[in-house]
């Protein structure tokens, strides 16, 4: 039997395709794919095209049955069209074989990949790797590339220092990665170095060739291992010396046309921002415009070279550089005359305020004469500055302008940490021809490229499959108003701050405006209404990083139960991003921070190094949906850390972080790559750390606030917050027990999920409203405002910010139900889900506290709650709303269901705080529990 699963292709381009290479990454159910069953793809005619696959991930570690499955196949596609292919798979399926076939011969000396049209070979064991390039022609194979040396990568430091990948740099390792017929990727991780063998910055090149086709895809990946107060970048680039003969003919892809020119010693492009290029020709302007496809091409009489350079305006400076038959692209080039500067402004301590009064502030800025400023400080959105949000913003701004104009400020956090190991990857194709192609040709190529086809599966098949744990499909029939909710959330707080605050440029191109603090929001609704009050948005406000809940996970949830394309673009973007510049791949003194995320704050590198903010599920679900080998390369990075930073008994060690997310989050990271991968070393320590974990669980399931190892041997468990509740904490716990339940099947874990989803749906509050009983008057006359709180009446009391906790618990309890069927958890969820509906419109309406927050905590939070709800018998699910509501009551813990509006119209809160504080808990801080032994 043949089963099939549709694939949805639309070409996005407004181009002819002809053999158009798609790589896409598939889920099936468990039980439904045996590793060796056969398959291939078909078109919706039937027709079997040449296929390759790969298994990514299987559901158990006897690696049987497939949980992902990357596709290779080839389509050709007519401009705009869209077209439903089809996967299938089954013993009756018989795949077919491309006429040119990928190949690889390989010996002592050399590696030789072939794809029929185009033949690379690379050299074994010594440093100028390349050993060359043919391109098959009408009267046989002719060599694209000139003698020794053959292409290579070089940087330029500050001081002008030379730096490449052939001459005196070290043998790199060449690693075949992808092996079909359809596509080959080989992986190349080597060394820069100067004349004087100093070696300088890793690097990492993958290229992939396909079946019948002259093109080579390229990853261009390097780390910045040097002191960055020490040293700049002037210069990064890779350099193609070609031998197409002469005459030669050069062209640029233009805004509106191209640019070439037959007469010329030296040619160069230079895409210096977001909205603006030149062309030099011989040192001499020559063109200019906004930003083009980022190709260029050089022709002679042997032959034709075309090279695009994919978002090469969004990740700007970029650039070409030809001189004769020598092609350099500039992935930082000299010519922009302004180093890459990896060293943080933020040198000293940020001034910090207490007020918004203008005396205050001039004390702190004269105590400080300096320093830049920390605005976050000034407590904006505190309604006790007695002025609205945008007034105090109003404020605040121009304080800064009047006094000071020339300090680094920001809304957001401030760190002084040092920006080591910072790394970037630049994606670009060569496509190589015998013969001349024309500049329409290849602005239609770089048209392709810039907009690559993907082939998802639709979101119901996608979201059944639980390879996404509990993620429910978009569904505007069953939920149009949180669909509508949803959507608003992506496009005007995702999509549209990047192209408001313009987040573009090599290091903040996929980032997303910090959401760790209300003062940003605010300070956004000002400057988006009045752009004119600060020309550089993104400095001001800052950038985002990851969160403890994983914003990159968020990110691809929301495309997969979509499917829309933009919503991919941007997820992949943010991915690679974060993969790269976000992680510390490198430290010359502090190796046990190799693997860890930056802290988020104004900058994407100045902040410390952060265990619970450093999560892989994104970076995994990058991988699976695109095969991209970086993602999990820097995942297994993130594990390998807490593989060497591990206590000597074994476990995860956390001697000192703050919440118990800084356990948890390493947890969920091992456990992700040991399913990924089932080597034993990430087993273990998950198994061993998962025990360990659990002697933490409270009576209520809950974990305590915070969890540290301690002792010799990292055998003791510490704990605070040793009451039976606890607060939002992140560390993706949801995933951890979602996934240890299904691997292990053990009583005790399904206990704990009860145990817990039965804690917060009857003894937490479950939503922003409080009862009197939650929270203890201050006394003394400074306000004590943990997030603000305001009276309603003499019973309800409400604070004005995402309600993190719960969001964090939400999937947890959609586990229970989906165990039990319980409606108890079922009338719990709908309420949840009408909260959300609530703070959404604030969110996206009003820009209303920590509203870039919101697709932190309702991007996987709301699509599981969805996924439980889906399908429930309406009467029913009244009927046990009603019994929720009375035991909650019964209990002491009853549902408000007043007046909800709580913001004005511009998005200001109604009503004057109150000086109240929550109880102290009882707890004493870093309190033994026990000494743990790991069993057997």
């Amino acid at each position: 039997m043949i089963k099939r699963i549709r694939l949805n292709i639309e070409e996005p381009a407004g181009v002819d395709r002809l053999s158009w290479p798609i790589t896409q990454g598939v889920p099936f159910p468990d039980k439904e794919l045996r590793r060796d069953t056969p398959i291939r793809v078909v078109d919706s005619e039937g027709n079997a095209l040449p296929t390759q696959s790969r298994c990514l991930a299987t559901w158990n570690k006897d690696s049987e049955y497939v949980k992902w499955l990357l596709v290779d196949f080839q389509v050709d596609l007519k401009a705009n069209e869209s077209s439903n292919f089809f996967l299938e798979y089954g013993p009756e399926v018989e795949p077919v074989e491309p006429s040119y076939p990928v190949t690889i011969k390989e010996n002592k000396e050399n590696i030789v990949i072939s794809t029929g049209k185009l033949e690379l070979k690379l050299y074994k064991e010594v440093a100028d790797f390349f050993g060359g390039i043919k391109v098959r022609t009408k009267d046989g194979w002719r060599d694209f590339f000139q003698e020794s040396p053959g292409p290579f990568l070089h940087m330029k430091d500050h001081r002008g220092n030379w730096y490449d990948s052939w001459d005196k740099a070290p043998e790199p390792a060449i690693i075949i990665e992808e092996s079909g017929p359809i596509r080959v990727s080989v992986c190349i991780k080597g060394y820069h170095a100067s004349k004087d063998s100093h070696r300088f910055c890793p690097y990492i090149l993958r290229i992939h060739l396909f079946a019948g086709r002259s093109d080579l895809h390229i990853f261009h990946t390097f780390v910045f291992d040097q002191d960055p107060d020490k040293i700049q970048l002037s210069e990064i680039g890779m350099k193609f010396p070609l031998r197409l003969g002469r005459p030669l003919r050069v062209a640029f892809g233009g805004d509106k046309s191209s640019h070439w020119a037959n007469r010329w010693d030296e040619a160069q492009f230079l895409q210096s921002s977001d909205e603006q290029y030149s062309v030099i020709l011989n040192k001499k302007p020559f063109a200019e415009g906004t930003y083009t496809r980022g190709w260029a091409n050089l022709t002679g009489e042997e032959g034709s070279a075309t090279v695009i350079l994919r978002d090469m305006w969004k990740e700007y400076p970029k650039g070409f550089k030809i001189n004769g038959n020598d092609v350099d692209i500039q992935f930082w080039p000299e010519i922009y005359n302004k180093p890459l500067d990896f060293s943080n402004p933020w040198k000293e301590e940020a001034v910090r305020f207490n007020s918004i009064d203008e005396q205050d502030f001039l004390k702190c800025l004269k105590e400080n004469p300096t320093a830049p400023l920390n605005l976050k400080s000034t407590g904006i959105g505190d309604k006790y500055l007695g002025m609205s949000e945008i007034e105090a913003t109003s404020k605040v701004w121009d304080l800064v302008r009047r006094y000071a104009p020339d300090r680094p400020a920001a809304f957001c956090d401030t760190h002084t940490f040092k920006a080591y190991g910072t790394g970037k990857t630049h994606e670009f194709w060569l496509h190589l021809s015998p013969e001349s192609i024309s500049d329409i040709e290849c602005e239609k190529l770089a048209q392709s490229i810039q907009e690559p086809v993907i082939a998802p599966p639709n979101p119901d098949y996608m979201c059944s499959t639980g390879a996404l744990r509990l993620t429910h499909p978009q569904d505007k029939r069953n939920f149009p108003e949180v669909e509508e909710a949803l959507e608003l959330l992506f496009d005007k707080l995702v999509l549209e701050p990047q192209k408001i605050c313009k987040i573009y440029g090599m290091i903040n191109y996929g980032e997303m405006v910090n959401g760790h603090t209300r003062a940003n929001t605010f300070a956004y609704r000002l400057f988006k209404n009045n752009p004119s009050l600060c020309p550089d948005m993104l400095k001001v406000l800052g950038v985002f990083n990851n969160e403890a809940q994983d914003i990159v996970h968020q990110l691809w949830t929301y495309f997969v139960r979509t499917g829309e394309r933009k919503y991919f673009l941007f997820a992949e973007a943010k991915s690679e991003h974060t993969e790269d510049v976000d992680i510390i791949h490198f430290h010359p003194s502090r190796p046990e921070w190799i693997g860890l995320m930056h802290y988020h704050s104004v900058m994407n590198c100045s902040g410390p190094p952060s265990p619970s903010h450093t999560l892989v599920s994104g970076f995994m679900l990058h991988y699976y949906l695109t095969g991209n080998r970086r993602a999990l390369e820097v995942a297994k990075e993130v594990a390998d850390c807490h593989l060497r930073n591990q206590e000597p008994c074994g476990v995860i060690s956390n001697r000192e972080g703050k919440l118990h997310r800084e356990f948890t989050g390493p947890l969920m990271s091992v456990l992700e790559v040991y399913q990924a991968t089932w080597e034993e070393k990430y087993g273990e320590l998950f198994r061993r750390s998962l025990d360990w974990l659990r002697e933490t669980i409270r009576p209520t399931g809950n974990l305590p606030l915070s969890v540290y190892t301690g002792g010799e041997r990292g055998q003791e468990i510490w704990a605070d917050g040793l009451d039976n509740r606890t607060d939002y904490a992140g560390g993706m716990l949801c995933h951890i027990l979602y996934d240890a339940f299904y691997l292990f099947k053990e009583k005790w874990l399904k206990d704990w999920i009860l145990k817990l989803a039965d804690s917060w749906i009857y003894d937490v509050r479950c939503d922003e409203y409080l009862t009197s009983r939650e929270i203890v008057p201050v006394k003394n006359k400074e306000p004590y405002l943990v997030g603000q709180i305001y009276k309603i009446n003499e019973d309800w009391y409400w604070k004005p910010f995402i309600d993190f906790s719960n969001n964090y618990i939400d999937p947890i309890i959609s586990f229970a139900y989906k165990l039990t069927g319980d409606l108890k958890y079922a009338a719990y969820l709908k309420h949840r889900l009408n909260i959300f509906l609530g703070r959404a419109k604030e969110a996206y309406n009003l820009l209303s506290g920590e509203a870039f927050e919101a697709i932190n905590h309702w991007g996987y939070s709301i699509p599981a709650v969805m996924s439980a709800l889906a399908g429930v018998d309406v009467k029913a699910l009244s009927n046990a709303e009603i019994q929720w509501r009375k035991e909650r009551a019964r209990r002491g813990h009853p549902v408000f269901d007043g007046n909800r509006t709580r913001y004005d119209k511009e998005g200001n809160i109604i009503g004057d705080p109150i000086n109240m504080k929550f109880p102290d808990r009882d707890w004493k801080k870093y309190c033994l529990i026990k000494n743990w032994k790991p069993k057997g």
